[in-house]
């Protein structure tokens, strides 16, 4: 038995061309002459062998797939990323001042809101509003609520 748990032959002499070939048991030994090599098949070690190159390929492939997820993040510029946030911002603005003009059109159907609050409404829903404007609008909202 050799180190790697194969089987060998004390009078085994490598060909210099051609391939030998012995088979004992469940064990094969493949010797290559000129490239200096053994293989083993369809033994223990072997599949052991081939269940962690599996798993180290699976572990490459995995780091790889984060490091690609790393740099696509990386690669994104700020510019990209904060004019991202700024329209989601923005998006969410609108629809408040769109809820905050209903809002006030009931209100002034209802109880005959003052001209100041519909007007703040009408600058909100063509998004000229400041945002001290739309704090006053939402808790305006919240009290109603």
């Amino acid at each position: 038995m050799t180190r790697q748990g194969l089987r060998w032959h004390r009078s085994f002499r490598p060909k210099s061309r051609g391939v030998y070939v012995q088979v004992w048991g469940n064990c094969c030994d493949f010797w290559l002459g000129r490239s200096s090599q053994l293989y083993a098949e369809e033994g223990p070690f072997v599949l052991q062998q081939q269940q962690q190159q599996q798993q180290q390929q699976q572990r490459q492939q995995q780091q790889q797939q984060q490091q690609c997820l790393i740099s696509r993040q990386q690669q994104q510029p700020r510019g990209l990323r904060w004019l991202g946030a700024l329209l989601r911002r923005l998006r969410w603005r609108r629809a408040a001042a769109a809820a905050a003009a209903a809002a006030a059109a009931d209100e002034e159907e209802a109880a005959g809101a003052a001209p100041a609050a519909a007007a703040a409404a009408a600058a909100a829903a063509s998004g000229k509003s400041s945002s001290i404007e739309m704090s006053v609008l939402q808790t305006q909202i919240r009290k109603q609520a």
